[in-house]
């Protein structure tokens, strides 16, 4: 159904194979008072897999079982596409565009996510690559809008899915533009595995939610989480039960209100420089701390 991705020719790439269900939360961290235009550390929260209502874990991970790993995710207004580079070095490189599309979405929240491209773009623009990897799927916007995800991943298989819990540091940015580092931190607690029903379960039992929780049982505790952090301040997202690509559509929006020319960016070429004391023009800046 789907192609490879451009301009690798369909005979020299192996099809890639799919991805699984995915439960995914995305929670807003407290701002520490103390922020300036870096992101600091976030004070302790008990909403961790070591924490919560029925914590599934004994202790925090180590530093050492700690995954490191930049992406940069283009935001195309569509929350069933996932673009992203790859693995970006401390200076901007990459040579890995990677594309996932969302089938079947459960009335619980779990995604179906598939792989369809994760490929060097060898001089083809971004743009042309995911519409030759995705054909069926109309895309509008032109992926201008950047947000870099700074991740510090831990994993854990639990008997037939895979826990994760992935601290986020979140800039904005793109061609021709400083990237900006958000005061706010994020975390995302993910369940994975080749059957729903399980991902539910564990769910249900670290959020202390009924046997067979339905969605509005999820739904008050999440408004509970959110009643802990203070919504003011840019970049507050409420917490979700999503995939990755409607999390950065999300931050985006939060931040309208302070940059009004978010989406004035030109079209993207190679990823920006990473370090935030990289030259790049002042256009399109704002104040976001």
């Amino acid at each position: 159904k789907y192609q490879d991705c451009t301009p690798c020719p369909s005979d020299s790439s192996p099809r890639l194979a799919p991805m699984g269900w995915e439960l995914r939360l995305f929670l807003s961290l407290p701002v520490s008072p103390s922020s300036t235009t870096t992101a600091p550390a976030p004070p302790p929260v008990s909403l961790e897999l070591c924490g919560g209502p029925q914590p599934l874990v004994a202790s925090a991970p180590k530093a050492s079982e700690l995954e490191a790993r930049t992406d940069i995710y283009l935001e195309f207004g569509e929350e069933a596409l996932g673009v992203k580079f790859r693995d970006v070095d401390e200076h901007g490189s990459t040579h890995l565009l990677e594309v996932k599309v969302r089938g079947t979405v459960k009335k619980r929240g779990a995604e179906e996510w598939k792989k369809v491209c994760s490929a060097p773009l060898r001089g083809a623009s971004v743009l042309e690559a995911v519409r030759r990897a995705v054909p069926e799927v109309s895309v509008a916007a032109d992926g201008s809008q950047w947000v870099r995800l700074k991740k510090q991943r831990w994993q854990q298989d639990m008997r037939g899915a895979v826990v994760e819990q992935t601290e986020l540091e979140v800039a904005v940015g793109g061609e021709g533009r400083e990237w900006q580092t958000l005061p706010r931190r994020y975390r995302t607690i993910c369940f994975e595995g080749k059957k729903p029903d399980r991902c539910y379960e564990l769910l249900g039992n670290w959020l202390g939610l009924p046997e067979d929780w339905e969605m509005h049982d999820l739904e008050g505790a999440l408004a509970a989480l959110a009643a802990g952090v203070a919504q003011d301040g840019p970049g507050f997202v409420a917490p979700c039960l999503c995939g990755y690509p409607r999390f950065v559509s999300a931050v985006l929006a939060s931040l309208e209100p302070l940059c009004p020319d978010l989406d004035a960016a030109p079209s993207p070429g190679p990823p920006p420089p990473t370090s935030e004391a990289a030259a790049a023009s002042d256009a399109g800046r704002c104040d976001i701390a």
